[in-house]
């Protein structure tokens, strides 16, 4: 076991594709401080800092397993990784906080009387709900290719190849489940003069 310590990068990798756990433990120690530093450079919440740590390190050890050729050294790759999460990162967190913005028109931060305004918000969190409740009757698979949409700004293209289907058969599901969505809307008492009440 204690030879494990010694062995090179390659070894380790054959060792543990081969199926030991030791070699799995040192791969992990191995490059865990090394990520580690590259996330808390960069992010500040020390949860995060864990969580995102926790994840490069699964992807690698996953990736060892699938997609990782050894063409170069492994450290490079294991870097490249963890650029790539940190940067989904804050590219997640730009999406939360354009879509809390968006909520509010800029003129509710302006006027003095807002009162039409809030009504107004009022209207759209009452809508939200309703639709969330809408959704929740669909299938999982429906909810995944709504947000897969308009969540995830997915193109046809590649909702099709996740799904293994052509891009005009994804495209005219998504119309007929978008047009049976609105029904559901409709008959829940949320049509275009909803918001103009």
């Amino acid at each position: 076991m204690e030879r494990l310590v010694l062995l090179s990068d390659q070894e380790l990798l054959a060792a543990y594709r081969a199926g030991s756990t030791r070699a799995r433990e040192l791969l992990f120690r191995k490059y865990s401080l090394l990520v580690e530093r590259y996330i808390r450079a960069h992010v500040r919440d020390s949860e995060d800092v864990y969580n995102l740590r926790q994840e490069v390190l699964l992807k690698v050890l996953n990736g060892i397993r699938t997609t990782y050729r050894e063409t170069g050294r492994l450290l490079p790759w294991v870097m490249t990784i963890t650029v790539n999460v940190v940067n989904d990162y804050y590219r997640q967190r730009v999406k939360e906080s354009e879509i809390i913005l968006d909520e509010f028109p800029s003129s509710l931060m302006l006027s003095e009387d807002f009162s039409a305004e809030w009504d107004y918000l009022m209207r759209h969190e009452r809508a939200y709900k309703i639709l969330e409740q809408v959704c929740t009757d669909l299938s999982l698979e429906d909810r995944a290719l709504i947000y897969a949409f308009f969540y995830e700004n997915q193109s046809f293209r590649q909702m099709a190849l996740s799904r293994g289907v052509s891009k005009s058969s994804c495209f005219k599901y998504l119309q007929r489940l978008l047009f049976r969505l609105r029904k559901m809307m409709m008959a829940a008492g949320v049509d275009e003069s909803f918001l103009e009440e």
